[in-house]
């Protein structure tokens, strides 16, 4: 065989196993090719994006998909405000942070010393009475006030056919003429057995009007039935003195013979006999007092006496709401004006004094005493000037 034919012999080999080696190889893709392209070569996924809006981080774990219950991570805004609003509430003053809905206390006067309020112990004042209020606290409104200054409660040892007694007085605080309108069928008490006494005459109205510092008196008497004789027990007391509305005052109760509400209270601030307490542009004191003893003649059971100097260098007008100058006792007992609610007013020139005095008693016209249990009075005046509150504490030797 020649040298020529042995070289294409070699040849036609080589081509034949080359072509052999690519068929293996399409063989073998065709099975790898599959098993390829179901993962087992795939590179492994990223999950989760940082909650603070970051760069993604590579987790060895795959993404799951949330439960239905649980909200995905997408909104990085939420929680970094969430932050800033509370730091930023972390460092401001107590005093401007937000207070829970709760009733004030009460705010000083302006016209108060600078030392502690002596009502700084009073539960109310004469903005703020009690429902129901012991006898002698007014109720009033848009400048018409009203007053319970008496209450006679009748037992069987008594004439009168009626259970009881009440007497009213209505005041014109206002600059104006006023018509008062007073419906009887508005005027009632109740009983602590919730028996209710209406007017003695039945149901019916009147009108009357009152000049600027004007007053009037109504004295009415209450029975169950109309001009029937009726008694309240006395195992029914306390009883309460209703006014669903008389003129534009609505809603004013009284107590008759319940627990006394005071409004001052052992420690609190209060000046002796003889201090000049200040009031806008005046100071008052309380010069000399007088606790009557049960042998004593007159009705009252205190007497106080007073003298204001006007401290500024100008005429001052004084006005005086005498059902707002009353005393307290150490039970906790008002007595009021004995002459009842009423106005004044008089100029006092500058460093100049005006002095007065008045008589108290538990009711208006009627004998009273303080108990000997009595340890001290107090004389309140939130009527003198421009109705800031002063007091003097006198305490009792026996």
């Amino acid at each position: 065989m020649s040298s020529s034919q042995q070289e294409s012999r070699r040849t036609a080999v080589t081509v034949a196993v080359i072509g052999g080696v690519f068929t293996i190889l399409a063989a073998l893709i065709t099975v790898v090719g599959p098993i390829i392209q179901q993962g087992l070569l795939k590179p492994q996924p990223t999950s989760g994006i940082a909650s603070a809006g970051g760069t993604p981080t590579p987790s060895p774990i795959a993404t799951v998909t949330p439960e239905p219950t649980r909200l995905p991570t997408q909104a990085p805004q939420r929680p970094t405000a969430t932050l800033a609003t509370s730091a930023v509430t972390a460092a401001l003053p107590t005093s401007t942070r937000a207070v829970p809905q709760m009733t004030p206390s009460p705010i000083p006067s302006p016209a108060a010393p600078a030392t502690k309020p002596a009502d700084e112990g009073a539960r109310f004042s004469r903005l703020n009475p009690p429902v129901p209020a012991p006898l002698g606290w007014p109720h009033e409104k848009d400048g018409l006030q009203l007053s319970l200054v008496q209450a006679s409660i009748y037992t069987d040892a008594d004439s009168s056919s009626s259970a009881a007694r009440l007497s009213f007085v209505v005041l014109n605080k206002s600059s104006q003429r006023v018509i008062v309108q007073f419906d009887r069928s508005q005027v009632y008490l109740t009983d602590s057995a919730g028996t209710r006494y209406n007017d003695w005459e039945g149901t019916g109205a009147e009108s009357f009007s009152l000049e600027p510092g004007g007053s009037r008196s109504l004295n009415r008497y209450y029975s169950t039935t109309v001009r029937k004789q009726s008694r309240i027990p006395l195992s029914a007391l306390p009883v309460t003195v209703h006014v669903a509305a008389l003129s534009q005052v609505t809603g004013a109760q009284w107590v008759v013979s319940g627990t006394p509400v005071p409004t001052y209270k052992d420690g609190d601030t209060a000046g002796q006999v003889g201090s000049a307490l200040a009031v806008s542009d005046f100071e008052v004191t309380l010069t000399s007092i007088q606790v009557q003893a049960s042998a004593d003649p007159g009705a009252a059971a205190v007497r106080a006496f007073f003298s204001v100097r006007n401290k500024s260098a100008q005429r001052r007008l004084l006005e005086l709401d005498y059902i707002y100058i009353y005393v307290e006792d150490s039970f906790g007992i008002r007595y009021i004006d004995q002459y009842g609610p009423g106005l004044a007013s008089v100029w006092v020139d500058a460093g100049k004094e005006y002095q007065f005095n008045r008589y108290y008693s538990t009711e208006s016209s009627k004998q009273s005493r303080v108990p000997s249990g009595a340890s001290y009075v107090v004389i309140i005046s939130e009527g003198i000037g421009n109705g800031t509150r002063v007091q003097w504490r006198y305490n009792i030797v026996r």
